[in-house]
């Protein structure tokens, strides 16, 4: 049976919740690969600004 995760990536300034999604796999994995490429345009602009500045989201599992 598929374990899912419900995860999410926060700012790492703020803190504050930017996107929650879910997943089959390692959510880290997954967070990994929204940063190498998403196609939902308001989280690449998100992630471009933190990886312009080196930062990465704090990904944290809400539920599994």
């Amino acid at each position: 049976m598929t374990t899912w995760r419900v995860y999410s990536m926060s700012d790492p300034d703020t803190r504050s919740v930017r996107y929650v999604g879910v997943t089959s796999c390692n959510p880290i994995a997954r967070a990994e690969c929204h940063v190498k490429g998403s196609v939902n345009l308001r989280l690449r602009a998100w992630l471009d600004r933190l990886s312009a500045e080196d930062k990465f989201p704090v990904v944290a599992v809400l539920f599994q």
